[in-house]
């Protein structure tokens, strides 16, 4: 243990200036977002831009948007990230683990969100709806979840000794994929405003920031490969 401690990584204990202006800039960016918002109507400019990405269409477009819809479920998010948390737990990272574990926390100030802005959802007479939602619709929920805990993983990715490698590589790109179809499906199906979308990658942003500094902290040094 006391080994692990020494072989920490030198990142500052406490959050740089980096970190600190990235977490506030999307942070206020959410607060300017959530006070400019009309809780029951999108503004006229709103309902253009979620039209016209309704009304995207080209081939595999549309098995796109499902599949990316099916792996930003919450059930589905939570399940690959406890999955993944436990993997981690049994080869004693505990770093990984806790990490995972900070992204499902994401949930908390999500609600608490919703419940002040109390935002309506897009209705019949408003949007093509494909698949309604439950609940406000500012952040979306789908969105937040998915960015934080698939983020978390490309970041694990992105920081083994491993990242240059065609299988970590191809698995950072799957994700990022992923997150943009998982951000479009929400207004595709009609179940959130693009505001909504934007709100929950601000919140992420903020989230991923703070977590990525604090994995970056308390992850002990991981060895260099030797060259063969």
């Amino acid at each position: 243990m006391i080994e692990a401690m020494l072989a920490l990584r030198s990142v500052p204990a406490r959050p740089n200036a980096w970190v600190l202006a990235s977490m506030g800039v999307a942070l206020a960016g959410l607060a300017a977002l959530a006070l400019a918002i009309d809780p029951s109507s999108p503004s006229s400019a709103e309902l253009d831009v979620a039209r016209t990405i309704q009304r995207v269409d080209f081939p595999g477009w549309a098995g796109f948007i499902a599949l990316a819809e099916f792996f930003s479920r919450p059930l589905v998010v939570g399940l690959l990230g406890g999955v993944a948390a436990v993997s981690f737990a049994m080869r004693r990272r505990w770093a990984e683990t806790a990490l995972l574990l900070g992204a499902v926390l994401v949930w908390l100030p999500k609600v608490a969100i919703s419940e002040i802005v109390s935002r309506d959802r897009p209705t019949e007479a408003t949007l093509e709806i494909l698949r309604a939602g439950d609940g406000f619709a500012f952040p979306s929920g789908h969105t937040t979840g998915a960015f934080v805990v698939y983020g978390a993983l490309l970041l694990i990715l992105l920081s083994s000794r491993h990242r240059g490698n065609p299988f970590c590589l191809s698995g950072a790109g799957l994700i990022g994929l992923l997150l943009v179809g998982a951000a479009a499906g929400r207004v595709v199906l009609g179940a959130h405003w693009p505001s909504d979308v934007l709100g929950a990658l601000l919140l992420s942003v903020a989230w991923l920031v703070g977590l990525r500094w604090a994995y970056l902290r308390f992850r002990p040094l991981q060895p260099t490969p030797r060259p063969r």
